[in-house]
């Protein structure tokens, strides 16, 4: 089974590669995402992390779907009562401070069915869904069999998340790697748009969803 993939650029205003990678390592990765994009995704989606540097976009690393954030209460409430999430034992407010805002988590559940989860996500108005960030642990792309920090690409920034083609860009690396000068970085033409149906939704359950307060974001 194909995993589906997504890219997603990290904003200039609130990070450095370096930086966002040290907060990813310490507090974990925490990302918003708009409720029409949250649902095209599936638990399980791999997203590929990139930024803008100079006239090249630079993919650094990559992240799976396994934790999320800021649902709406009155939705975390019919969760709750449909039996997809149950609250774990109460825990001390935990105020969590990132580049790009703040916000503080008041507690966590334990999820019994992520695909039932983001199927009731998915029937919901905008206005009845939160402001949900995702996130999950980083990885570099070594982790991905790439032995590279980064790839050079010409992909456009854009906000929010992309269908992204992981195989043909994985392909093109392999093409470039024999022609590869020592101290050199693979750089890539082309943006590896991919067409949605073309994955087969293969549903990991969440590891992590927390609820939260005082969200402010920069």
């Amino acid at each position: 089974m194909k995993k589906r993939t997504w890219i997603h650029f990290i904003g200039l205003n609130y990070y450095s590669i370096d930086k966002f990678i040290q907060e990813a390592e310490k507090i974990g990765i925490a990302r918003a995402v708009s409720p029409q994009v949250l649902r095209k995704l599936n638990t399980g989606d791999v997203i590929m992390l990139a930024q803008k540097v100079g006239k090249s976009t630079r993919v650094f690393g990559y992240f799976t779907f396994t934790e999320m954030t800021g649902l709406d209460p009155a939705l975390v409430a019919e969760l709750k009562s449909c039996g997809v999430i149950k609250k774990m034992p109460a825990l001390e407010p935990m105020s969590i401070q990132r580049g790009c805002g703040s916000y503080t988590i008041t507690g966590s559940y334990q999820v019994a069915d992520s695909q039932s989860m983001m199927d009731l996500i998915r029937k919901q108005p905008n206005e009845k869904i939160g402001r949900v960030m995702i996130g999950g642990k980083f990885h570099t792309l070594k982790d991905a069999g790439l032995d590279v920090d980064y790839i050079l690409t010409e992909i456009p920034f854009r906000k929010g998340f992309r269908a992204f083609d992981f195989a043909s860009f994985r392909q093109r690396i392999a093409e470039k790697w024999d022609t590869l000068k020592p101290g050199h970085h693979v750089k890539l033409k082309g943006q590896f748009y991919s067409d949605l149906e073309d994955f087969e939704m293969v549903p990991v359950d969440l590891s992590q969803f927390f609820e939260i307060q005082n969200y402010n974001l920069n």
